[in-house]
């Protein structure tokens, strides 16, 4: 079989949402598929790659075009999706970040809506909050009635799509989670500080990461009189931004160690991780922080509530507003000499989540449509 793999995702080396489509190419190169995977010049250069190429995963690359007037032309003269360049796949799987975003990807609709290779669509994004255009709900609802099979990262994403685009999925669609990198036996061990310490792990994009928000609620009282510490893991386009709003707040409580890649080590240093997004599909992040131990304290979007029970492995609050995230946060604080206990059963339900293989799933679900064209 040959598989083709397109990832909208572009503006980031690596990202989370990568990891579902990766681990199910190095599935199908297992089983001795021919895999192409036709990406963004921005996640070419991803470490994670190396594997696939060693595996012999081959690359190619769509571009975006730098004059908007003209794309139609370029795209007529020179197109980012000609069947040779995806290796005359007999399937194709789409992952996306949000279902709008298929549309930024100069040349993907007219490609998608005129090939005959069965298609999968993998969505790792949604919020109730993400408007939709009738012309979107258009363009996106051809895609949507042609794919043979859809993929989504969370119960609430699917339903939501459904919702958003008018249309009933029924038995074409899926739910798989994320797959968790890091599988481990027993929690980290923690070390231990008289502060308490907070973890955000996520790219700096305050629209739906929030971290804003954060900075909002623990540079006032009570978080300033208590002993505490906010450190932000990641890269992003609003690192400046929050950077400046910490400034401004004037805390010293505030660190931003950037991206780090050794989650033993970042998980040894942090008692447990703050999330007040806006918009998800079921973040790594956070399922990885599970793993690792550690009580997750997030907001009542995507897949969170499915994979976390509050007050057993987390805290979820209703939405990410000063609110109700802050009375969430306090909640959380107040019933801190549970996180232990809290933490081991993330780390039980992380393994469960773990152990059903979603790479796995996702590869042998593709490969069920057969090469019917």
């Amino acid at each position: 079989m040959r598989l083709a793999v397109i990832s909208t995702v572009r503006g980031y080396s690596w990202a989370g949402s990568e990891e579902l489509w990766l681990g199910c190419a190095m599935e199908a190169l297992r089983e001795g598929a021919d895999v192409t995977a036709c990406l963004h010049a921005d996640l070419l250069a991803g470490e994670p790659l190396e594997t696939f190429r060693e595996n012999g995963g081959v690359l190619s690359e769509w571009r975006t075009r730098p004059i908007a007037r003209l794309a139609n032309l370029q795209e007529r003269i020179q197109p980012n999706f000609p069947m040779r360049r995806l290796g005359n796949p007999d399937h194709i799987l789409v992952s996306t970040g949000s279902l709008p975003s298929l549309l930024n990807v100069p040349g993907l609709l007219p490609f998608i809506l005129a090939t005959s290779v069965p298609l999968t669509v993998l969505v790792q994004f949604n919020a109730d909050c993400l408007p939709v255009s009738p012309w979107e709900r258009e363009k996106v609802g051809k895609v949507l009635r042609k794919a043979r099979k859809l993929v989504f990262v969370s119960r609430h994403n699917l339903r939501l799509a459904e919702r958003q685009f008018g249309l009933c999925f029924e038995e074409r669609a899926r739910v798989i989670y994320n797959p968790i990198r890091n599988r481990r036996d027993a929690p980290v061990p923690l070390d231990e500080s008289k502060e308490t310490r907070f973890a955000c792990v996520a790219r700096f994009e305050t629209l739906w990461k929030a971290q804003d928000l954060l900075v909002e609620l623990f540079s006032r009282p009570p978080w300033t009189d208590r002993p505490v510490r906010l450190r932000f893991y990641g890269e992003g386009p609003d690192k400046g931004h929050v950077e400046g709003l910490a400034r401004r707040g004037g805390s010293h409580m505030f660190e931003f160690p950037g991206y780090v890649r050794d989650l033993e080590l970042l998980w040894s240093n942090n008692d447990a991780m703050v999330l007040p997004s806006r918009g998800e599909g079921t973040p790594l992040a956070a399922l990885e922080a599970m793993m690792c131990g550690r009580p997750v304290i997030t907001t009542d979007v995507g897949g969170n509530r499915e994979v976390i029970e509050d007050g057993v492995h987390g805290y979820i609050a209703d939405a990410a507003t000063p609110i109700s995230f802050g009375a969430t946060l306090e909640r959380a604080w107040q019933g801190r000499q549970c996180w232990a206990e809290v933490g081991r059963a993330a780390h039980e339900r992380a393994k469960e989540l773990a152990s059903a293989e979603p790479a796995r799933r996702l590869w042998e679900w593709i490969r069920s449509s057969g090469n019917t064209r």
